[in-house]
């Protein structure tokens, strides 16, 4: 049912209680429906007067309860002073146009309300209230209550608040006047220096102990180690001599002893203690390292992280190797973050080619032995001769004789490749070894040579040598030919060579025969290195090489 035809349901008085009680809480609710209400009961009074209907006759609607803001009834429409005609005739027409477009659509019962019967029919109301009312007339309410909300939102007082704005004004400018004095204070910082720091608060080593020629590295700068050493934060050392050695000593006695021919950059101690060998061969004995602060190796191709560990770490041009003595390392190469974790009486290999792999070190040879057979690092155990030929060690020792124009030739012969034991061997001893020369030629020389170990440089004095040349073998001591006796005549050549050498003599073995023996006649009076070396003239073929392998020296 439609709000219409509520209203007119309750103007006609054929409203239910419950349809009257539906209309009261439409009109508390709906400001809307109560101006419709009021518009409909102003209606249908002015119809019931033009039709001269009697209130009287026809029992009132019920009568809306009065709420706060309700609408409230007029009063009795007889009160209402007549109009003169022509108003009330305009009513009228105005008042049936308005009935018929309304009930349009109403049922027939509705429609026919003002044909049918010109008085409406009473229905079946309940009883009147005690004091009967007459049909109610309704005011309109008008919108006139609305402006009251407005006062409370009024934005008015705010100004009363801004007001106080201006009162800093004249207080903000008074601040800057004092800049003016600050800035000659501001000159104290500027004199002030950093306080210096002592020793102590940069040291990060101590050289214990060196011998031979060391050197303390400060950047690119090298100078002579003088003792008591202290190593600062970013400094380094290197033993410059091959019988040279140098104990770095941490705070927590971590140590790491150098060998000959060792090249530390930089030695840091921050987080963690950091060493970068770039060459040569350390033995380290490392304490237990807090946790997250290992200590770490570099090296050119790979990086060895300690924890707490004794272990050698030995670097060459081509390649890292690490030998775990105690505890593990985990060694990484840095060209592709391979890495192994090496154990006790393991070793890996990083280089360019080798991947590490942890391996078991093969059992040491006995006291005074030395076995090579040049499968690994064999820089920890040799060292190649200054200004020779080109010396390799892959598998062997490879010296290339090709003519190397530009080069000094000295006398005819360019000076010898090849190696030299970093070990020295009380005499008496033996060397054996494979030997493979690639062409019989009187302008290519190759010699097993033993030096005796002093200090200062070579002059030859106290050596002695066994040498193939031109199919020709011959004994040499002291750089005199002493002995000869014949060789292969065609080549190549591959034999197997021992080299005794003793208190009074010296005698070469090819192949298990014994070649050569001659009496030295030398003041035996310190240990000896021994040297494998080829040399040649400027007149060799292209390509002529000299190879030595599978080395074994002992008692």
């Amino acid at each position: 049912m439609t709000l219409d035809e509520r209203i007119l349901s309750y103007l006609d008085g054929g409203a239910t209680p419950a349809e009257v009680a539906e209309l009261e809480r439409l009109l508390e609710t709906d400001r809307a429906a109560r101006d419709r209400f009021a518009r409909l009961c102003e209606q249908d009074a002015a119809l019931r007067q033009i039709l001269a209907v009697e209130p009287a006759a026809t029992a009132p609607p019920p009568r809306l309860r009065q709420r706060r803001g309700a609408v409230r009834p007029a009063a009795d429409p007889s009160a209402t002073p007549w109009l003169p005609l022509a108003m009330v005739a305009a009513a009228a027409i105005f008042a049936l146009i308005l009935a018929a477009a309304l009930f349009s659509t109403s049922e027939p019962a509705i429609r026919e309300k003002p044909v049918a019967r010109p008085r409406p029919v009473p229905l079946e109301r309940p009883a009147p209230p005690p004091p009967p009312e007459p049909a109610p007339r309704v005011e309109i309410p008008k919108p006139a209550p609305l402006p009251p909300p407005p006062p409370p939102v009024r934005p008015e007082p705010k100004p009363d608040f801004v007001v106080p704005k201006p009162a800093p004004a004249p207080v903000q400018p008074e601040p800057p006047a004092p800049p003016p004095p600050p800035p000659k204070p501001e000159p104290k910082p500027e004199p002030v220096t950093p306080p210096k720091v002592t020793e102590a608060a940069v040291v990060v080593a101590r050289v214990e102990r060196f011998k031979g020629q060391v050197q303390l590295l400060t950047g690119k700068d090298a100078s002579p180690a003088k003792e008591p050493l202290a190593l600062t934060s970013g400094q380094g050392l290197q033993t410059v001599a091959a019988d040279a050695v140098a104990t770095i000593r941490f705070p927590d006695a971590t140590t790491v002893e150098l060998g000959g021919e060792t090249r530390i950059a930089q030695v840091t101690n921050g987080t963690g203690k950091r060493i970068v060998l770039e060459a040569g061969a350390v033995t380290a004995q490392v304490s237990r390292q807090p946790a997250g602060q290992a200590l770490v190796f570099t090296t050119p191709h790979a990086e060895a992280r300690v924890l707490g560990t004794k272990l050698t770490l030995t670097v060459s041009a081509t390649e890292t190797r690490l030998e775990v003595k105690e505890g593990r390392v985990k060694l990484t190469r840095l060209s592709d973050s391979a890495s192994v974790e090496v154990t006790a009486g393991q070793f890996a290999v990083a280089s360019d080619a080798i991947k590490p792999v942890a391996k078991k070190i093969a059992a040491p040879p006995p006291r005074g032995v030395l076995v090579e057979d040049f499968d690994d690092a064999a820089d920890a155990r040799w060292q190649k001769l200054e200004g020779g030929f080109p010396t390799t060690t892959k598998g062997s020792v490879d010296i290339d004789l090709s003519p190397r124009p530009g080069e000094p030739y000295g006398t005819g012969w360019h000076a010898s490749g090849g190696l030299r034991t970093k070990q020295s061997f009380a005499v008496p001893f033996r060397v054996s070894v494979d030997v493979d020369i690639s062409h019989k030629d009187p302008s290519i020389n190759t010699l097993v040579v033993v030096a005796p170990r002093i200090a200062g440089p070579r002059t030859g004095k106290g050596e002695a040598a066994v040498r193939l040349r031109d199919g020709e073998y011959s004994a040499i001591v002291e750089e005199k030919h002493v002995k000869q006796a014949d060789g292969p005549t065609t080549a190549p050549v591959r034999e197997r060579w021992t080299v005794e050498f003793g208190l009074k003599e010296i005698a070469l073995f090819v192949n298990g025969k014994q070649v050569l023996r001659h009496t030295h006649g030398l003041a035996i009076t310190s240990e000896y290195f021994v040297e494998l070396q080829g040399a040649a003239k400027m007149e060799v073929p292209a390509g002529a090489r000299v190879r030595f392998d599978n080395v074994k020296i002992e008692p």
